[in-house]
């Protein structure tokens, strides 16, 4: 979420990069444990914003879609009962 918003603040060739790179580590690693009902739509996001990034496409619409996109998840994430007391009184914001 942090590098999404970096990015949105400053699109700079090296901030895109940081997104390309963040969302490919998240997709091949910590996404394993979001439902499987959740991957879909992080993966359609996340394919069309690497894609604009790669062809130096304008992307303030696109990192302002998945930043939203992230905010839900991570807020639908906190409520669901098994993760509940984790993030009980926590404040941080996700990596990515």
């Amino acid at each position: 979420m942090r590098v999404v918003h970096n990015a949105q603040l400053d699109p700079s060739p090296d901030n895109q990069r940081a997104v390309v790179n963040s969302v490919m580590d998240f997709r091949d690693g910590s996404m394993q444990y979001l439902m499987y009902r959740d991957w879909r739509g992080y993966e359609r996001l996340a394919q069309e914003l690497i894609t604009a990034i790669e062809h130096n496409r304008d992307t303030k619409d696109l990192l302002h879609q998945f930043s939203c996109y992230l905010d839900v998840l991570y807020g639908h994430v906190k409520m669901r009962a098994v993760l509940r007391d984790m993030f009980a009184g926590s404040s941080e914001e996700v990596q990515l």
